[in-house]
């Protein structure tokens, strides 16, 4: 890492430039981990300011977001090597970026659509630097799968319903999407009931600790 120190030092510096709150956010948990030892690997050295961080070759990928990252922060993506194709496309933004070897793109991926065509000669490395919005912000996940053996949960229903459609890892289920939809109505309505549940035992709680006190200041009770 000490190598490329020169980039987390220039990338720090335009994003505080950029955007000075989310800047400190991000600054502030990055730090907070590398002091607790938890970066490993992904440790960038102390201008670093992204979480998370991953060396891509020849990768090409489809259109998408990086929904799971953080919205108001930053994604850094600078390639290294010698290469063909690999351009960067943002079709909201009506843009197409050929990107060549040192060159340093800075932009919204978890909100903007973007892809990345083929290398179609030699060695392309590619730099990402990102944060995860669960890690800089943590959630609550209320949405959980009941697949027996299942312990995934999460904090939007259509992040479970992305869990139980896709197959393309081990941890996804591959169900046809009707079978789907019928799971997480049933699960929805025992999440209710379990809440309802919760509800009346806190209420009852409640109630029972009132009595109590009532009783005391009647002196009925010690």
């Amino acid at each position: 890492m000490e190598l490329t120190a020169w980039e987390h030092h220039q990338i720090s510096a335009w994003m505080k430039a950029l955007q000075p709150k989310a800047f400190e956010e991000q600054k502030t948990l990055y730090e907070n981990l590398r002091q607790a030892g938890k970066l490993r690997h992904l440790d960038q050295g102390p201008n670093g300011c992204h979480a998370a961080l991953a060396l891509l070759v020849n990768v090409a990928v489809n259109a998408h977001k990086d929904r799971y990252d953080v919205k108001d922060g930053w994604t850094e993506v600078n390639c290294e090597g010698q290469f063909k194709g690999g351009d960067q496309v943002f079709p909201d933004l009506r843009l197409k970026i050929r990107l060549e070897p040192g060159d340093l793109v800075l932009a919204h991926y978890a909100v903007l659509e973007h892809w990345v065509e083929d290398v179609v000669e030699g060695q392309r490395y590619c730099h990402v630097r990102f944060t995860k919005g669960n890690i800089l912000r943590p959630h609550t996940p209320n949405f959980r799968c009941r697949l027996e053996g299942c312990n995934s949960a999460f904090s939007e229903e259509r992040n479970l319903k992305d869990h139980l459609r896709r197959s393309t890892k081990k941890q996804y289920h591959g169900l046809p999407l009707d079978e789907v939809n019928s799971l997480v109505k049933a699960w929805r309505a025992l999440k209710d009931q379990e809440e309802l549940s919760e509800r009346d035992v806190a209420r009852d709680g409640a109630d029972v600790i009132q009595s109590h006190d009532m009783q005391v200041d009647a002196g009925k009770i010690d």
